[in-house]
């Protein structure tokens, strides 16, 4: 919105409030006029925006601002430092999450919600490095040491190549162990399966000996 251009009168003539030496003609001071009510209308219009868009808390706080140039400041003051607590906040969450083994949520689901942390950070202008998004991941994996050998592997490889682990390579080996993993672990349960269902339908070792030396012990008898 312009800059509003207040009147002086001094001395029976009328001057810009800019200390204008000429003083104003009486066209000059009508259109002035003119320019002044349609500002503050334009500034009533602007305050009755903002002040039925905001919530209570904001409205207390800026409605003794007198234009609306210094609300819309004041408006991005507040929403400014809610914003650092918020970026704060988001941060804290990402060095407090920790994926367990066997856990309520699985590999996939724990780094899609570190994922939309990141975005989140980058949203209200926080946004995080590769590099230090790739350490909050490894951070992360603190209390699953069977992915130990993997970061291991992945640090060699980055040493040996020069280039660092990017954080998608590293969500991408972290998933495929994950699957990996799981795959492994329904192969043993299927096998231990058969096996149990295998020892059910065959009799257990154990069992035909004990009867076979019974059978035994009655012939001896009957001699």
């Amino acid at each position: 919105m312009h800059k509003l251009v207040m009147l002086v009168k001094c001395k029976g003539s009328f001057y810009h409030d800019d200390k204008s030496l000429a003083p104003l003609t009486n066209d000059q001071i009508n259109e002035i006029k003119d320019a002044m009510e349609e500002w503050m209308q334009k500034e009533a219009q602007v305050h009755e925006i903002i002040y039925s868009t905001v919530d209570q808390s904001a409205f207390h706080q800026v409605k003794g601002e007198p234009t609306a140039t210094d609300i819309w400041k004041k408006l991005m003051s507040i929403h400014g430092s809610k914003g650092a607590m918020y970026g704060t906040d988001l941060l804290a969450q990402l060095q407090n999450t920790c994926f367990v083994k066997n856990g309520e949520i699985d590999m996939h689901t724990h780094l899609s919600n570190m994922v939309v942390i990141k975005e989140h950070l980058t949203e209200i202008g926080c946004p995080l490095s590769d590099a230090s998004f790739a350490s909050y991941i490894h951070t992360s994996m603190s209390l699953a040491p069977t992915y130990k050998p993997l970061f291991t592997t992945l640090a060699t490889s980055a040493c040996t190549s020069g280039k660092s682990v990017s954080s998608q390579d590293l969500i991408w080996h972290l998933n495929e162990e994950a699957n990996s993993t799981a795959i492994k672990s329904n192969i043993n349960c299927q096998h231990k399966v058969m096996i149990v269902a295998h020892t059910k339908a065959c009799g257990d070792p154990r069992d035909t000996k004990e009867k076979g030396k019974s059978k035994s012990k009655n012939k001896d008898k009957d001699k």
